[in-house]
């Protein structure tokens, strides 16, 4: 029940979004605007919110090890996702954005508020933790496969402009500010709070906005969505738990691990297939089915894994 009332509320946004793009009421370029000012304003000011996090639920030394365990699990998700967007033979312009959801988690969109609803404010510190890895490969590989993939001129794009992305830069920050227990001045940390709290709404109203733009029907007939949604809110969480299961002690530590592992899209695919030419509509199905779908799937791991 404490994951459904966020979801519902995400799944309100995107209607507003929906409803607003019927009704015509923004141009044509209003989807690249807000795609733009999601990946480059809004995100890396959500990621230096962390840094002012809760406090620590357990010992530095855990904190660390969860942090190592995060970065980790993207040698694990790069190779599946490869492995199974190729075994599933998506199109060429459908790839990336195949490969990014699959290693992408919506750890900042969905993760946070659930996980605290769930597990407390301690615990919400290390969702906020498995944001910096999930930060570094969004704006690092994940901007980089889903241009590979996208329209011909963002084929190439230039090594130097992912390095220097905000997302990026905001993440390895991040990590350092980390290790060495830096915080921010109050007034400073609120200030990336209020620009960081508009992420969320106005990730999920632009991919209302698309999915305007898209068959309903056609979208919860759409068998890879929920071949992706099987793979990725199902089986990555199970594998998670296995392979971490036997070696991590602390119960709430291992839960955040496994229930990030199995949220829905993350709402910056969209955002990033619009800026990169690759396939928006898929990118938005996605999102909007496993959102619904995660009311189900995430008490089914919590309960199925005994997380609760």
């Amino acid at each position: 029940m404490s994951a459904i009332i966020p979801m519902g509320m995400l799944v309100a946004v995107m209607l507003a979004g929906f409803g607003a793009a019927k009704l015509n009421l923004f141009s044509e370029k209003a989807e690249a605007d807000f795609s733009v000012m999601v990946t480059t304003i809004a995100c890396p000011a959500l990621i230096l919110s962390t840094v002012n996090s809760a406090g620590i639920l357990g010992t530095k030394q855990e904190a660390l090890t969860f942090l190592l365990i995060a970065f980790l699990l993207f040698v694990l998700y790069i190779p599946l996702a490869h492995v199974f967007t190729k075994f599933l033979k998506f199109p060429d312009k459908s790839l990336g954005v195949a490969k990014f959801i699959l290693m992408i988690n919506n750890t900042g969109f969905m993760g946070l508020p659930i996980i605290l609803a769930m597990y407390g404010e301690g615990a919400m510190f290390y969702a906020a933790l498995v944001n910096i890895p999930t930060n570094v490969f969004s704006f690092s590989y994940g901007a980089w496969v889903m241009a590979k993939h996208g329209d011909s001129e963002t084929k190439n794009i230039p090594l130097r402009k992912i390095l220097l992305s905000p997302g990026l830069l905001t993440s390895l920050l991040v990590v350092i500010l980390f290790i060495f227990d830096i915080k921010f001045p109050i007034i400073v940390a609120d200030f990336f709070s209020m620009v960081g709290a508009m992420t969320t709404p106005l990730a999920m109203f632009v991919i209302g906005m698309t999915m305007a733009k898209l068959d309903l029907r056609s979208t919860f007939l759409s068998r890879e969505v929920y071949v992706l949604a099987f793979i990725k809110m199902l089986l990555f969480p199970v594998l998670v738990y296995v392979i971490f299961g036997s070696f991590i002690e602390n119960p709430i530590i291992l839960s955040v691990l496994i229930v990030v592992a199995g949220m829905p899209g993350p709402a910056v695919s969209t955002s990033f297939a619009i800026l990169y030419d690759a396939d928006v509509g898929l990118a938005a199905r996605y999102v909007f089915v496993s959102t619904l779908l995660s009311v189900v799937t995430i008490p089914l791991v919590v309960n199925l894994l005994g997380l609760a």
